[in-house]
């Protein structure tokens, strides 16, 4: 019973107390709402221009270009009568990277 009366007491003399704590999470919450009303609405263009930014350029798609084989007798004996060295892509796991 002692303790009830001691955070009695406390209460009585810091009512706010309890609020204190929240106060940061509430400024940094009216903070960002105050932000994204100030932001201006994006455009259909704008959506265009980051969905082309995020998409991969020609360039960087030449690796499909490469005639990749399954087969690693034939990709061997292809590499031998062309004399080019042979590229072996080895993985081990799931491809997903989630062993």
């Amino acid at each position: 019973m002692a303790r009830l009366d001691l955070i009695v007491a406390v209460e009585k003399e810091h009512p706010m107390r309890p609020l204190w704590p929240a106060v940061p999470a509430l400024l940094l919450l009216l903070r960002s709402c105050a932000a994204l009303a100030a932001a201006p609405p994006h455009a259909a263009t704008d959506l265009e221009t980051r969905i082309a930014a995020i998409l991969p350029k020609p360039a960087e798609d030449r690796w499909l270009q490469v005639p990749w084989r399954t087969n690693l007798m034939q990709a061997r004996q292809e590499a031998q009568a062309a004399g080019k060295p042979l590229f072996l892509w080895v993985m081990v796991g799931n491809p997903q990277g989630c062993t």
